[in-house]
């Protein structure tokens, strides 16, 4: 097969089914995590995830330095809350009302079984917040690590990455972690300059390296990322089309540019609509182009 590449003779994700999921390595990446605990939670929390992510703390749940306007402010992956804590007693709806209003953002509750904390834990669990950790019983570091893990994982990058994994495999390691955590956090990324700064290459040579394995563009896979974590903003509700392209740190009108180049969509709404796989499939058919005989051969790009 002349002028293909040999890693592109085997099946593409679209013969297979859309393998995608957990056969692809994900690494984790940089998480950015509000606590709002006392003293010794926060101890062991920041002990148990040394060097692996950035921990902002809250002090109130209102106020320049309270849980909401952090994170108004800040770009938030994760928020661990114990409900027992002395700062917000009897605020439990106050608390309830934060939590939902930030419902694309996972929240753990982190606080002892024998304190005062168990009954508005019961009833923040109920309102879906993405697990519960307790104190002197699941809290050694370990455990700690796997739990931020789990619930930080972004499973859509994880599909994406894995259908692009081929070519991926087969550019520099610098590059391929760029190219993954701009995946995983486009809103770091705010052109294909950083792109190329975080691969350790020029622009130039960035597209070269790109287009060498059958991928089209470095604009492209941040449009692509860009557009993922839209979506996953706007399947809750009280997520609007500005506020989404603020966590991106994008004018909506970039935002919906994005989206139809990605897409071929018209609006947020039709994107919201999208199944998973629909909307990485999508991505894919934009941003990887195998060799000419291979499509001829595993019969072309799977439909958008």
């Amino acid at each position: 097969m002349e002028g293909a590449h040999y890693w592109d003779t085997k099946p593409h994700y679209w013969d297979i089914g859309c393998r995608f999921g957990s056969q692809y390595p994900y690494p984790g990446l940089g998480v950015e995590l509000l606590a709002f605990l006392p003293e010794v939670q926060l101890f062991r929390l920041r002990a148990a995830l040394t060097a692996r992510l950035d921990v902002a703390v809250a002090d109130t749940l209102d106020g320049p330095g309270g849980l909401s306007a952090v994170l108004d402010s800040r770009q938030v992956d994760l928020v661990v809350i114990d409900p027992a804590d002395r700062r917000i007693e009897r605020q439990t709806g106050e608390l309830i009302t934060i939590v939902e209003r930030y419902s694309w953002i996972p929240t753990v509750l982190y606080t002892s079984p024998a304190g005062s904390g168990m009954r508005p834990a019961w009833e923040l669990l109920r309102r879906g917040v993405a697990g519960l950790m307790l104190v002197g019983t699941d809290d050694h570091p370990s455990a700690i690590r796997s739990l931020v893990e789990r619930v930080t994982t972004n499973r859509l990058a994880e599909r994406f990455l894995s259908a692009i994994e081929r070519p991926l495999a087969h550019l520099p390691e610098n590059l391929q972690r760029a190219v993954r955590e701009l995946v995983g956090a486009p809103h770091h990324f705010a052109s294909v300059e950083r792109i190329a700064d975080a691969g350790a290459v020029t622009r130039r040579h960035l597209s070269r390296l790109l287009t060498s394995v059958g991928l089209t563009s470095a604009w492209e896979i941040l449009v692509c990322a860009r557009v993922l974590r839209a979506y996953q903003l706007l399947q809750s509700r009280s997520m609007t089309v500005e506020g989404t392209a603020r966590r991106l740190e994008l004018e909506p009108r970039v935002l919906s540019r994005h989206i139809r180049v990605a897409t071929h969509l018209g609006s947020a709404r039709d994107l919201r609509a999208l199944s998973q796989d629909d909307l990485v499939t999508r991505c894919v058919a934009l941003v990887y182009r195998p060799p000419r005989e291979v499509r001829r051969v595993s019969g072309g790009f799977p439909s958008a």
